[in-house]
């Protein structure tokens, strides 16, 4: 399907022409445009063919879009569909703050260990900063799905993330899963809102928290609750 690529940059093989020959970045990128169908997206690989990358890479690539973002680029989300382990890097928190404090929503998938954020912290998801979100995945019947990380302290709001069909390399279609892919619906998300006005990033991070549906299977779960942007905003709900 068509969509806009601003060319970014792969730090893999460090040239500007990213390719996704893994499938991920691909399927995450048509999930952002399932909720915003004008985005457009930059595309910052930091990792291999086999999935396989580099912290320092990874906080290389999120310099890159805040850069880009105070050279006048309106870079209003960052993705992190990527969940890493339980040591912190100062490199990559570094890079985090710097993008929030820029005015950029980061948005950080929370990690798939079935595990609880609030007691075994994962990172990135961890990185709690003023424009950080960190997501969940729930499966159809609203429940957090099986794999996937929460947290009432360390959470803030959960999306769907399991069987999300979305795009493949070669102009395919497939049902993926994981909070990989839930992630990125608050993405969109950020981008839709930032689209009709020009909504700071905290404004538009306190609009998606607040207008989030209150789940009862996620209400000890997630800060917030359910992505509901229909609710999240004035204008989107035409009221």
């Amino acid at each position: 399907f068509p969509v806009t690529i601003w060319h970014g940059f792969d730090l893999a093989v460090n040239n500007n022409v990213p390719q996704d020959n893994f499938y991920h970045g691909t399927s995450v990128a048509g999930v952002v445009r399932n909720i915003d169908p004008n985005v457009k997206i930059m595309v910052l690989k930091f990792q291999n063919d086999q999935g396989l990358g580099y912290t320092g890479a990874a906080a290389t690539a999120i310099n890159y879009a805040t850069n880009m973002k105070l050279k006048g680029i309106n870079v209003s989300a960052i993705n992190l569909s990527w969940g890493g382990g339980t040591s912190s890097s100062l490199v990559l928190q570094n890079a985090i703050k710097r993008a929030s404090d820029a005015g950029i929503v980061v948005v950080i998938a929370a990690g798939n260990n079935a595990d609880n954020n609030d007691i075994t912290a994962r990172y990135p998801s961890n990185y709690s900063f003023a424009n950080t979100i960190s997501v969940t995945a729930v499966d159809n019947n609203l429940n957090v799905a099986g794999f996937a990380n929460y947290g009432k302290q360390s959470v803030d709001i959960a999306a769907p993330g399991v069987g999300i069909l979305t795009s493949l390399p070669g102009n395919n279609y497939g049902y993926m899963s994981g909070t990989s892919f839930s992630a990125p619906s608050v993405a969109g998300a950020v981008s839709l809102i930032k689209g009709f006005a020009n909504y700071s990033a905290s404004a538009i991070k306190q609009s998606l928290l607040s207008g989030a549906s209150r789940v009862i299977s996620l209400a000890e779960k997630v800060g917030s609750g359910l992505l509901n942007v229909g609710a999240s905003w004035p204008i989107v709900t035409g009221k």
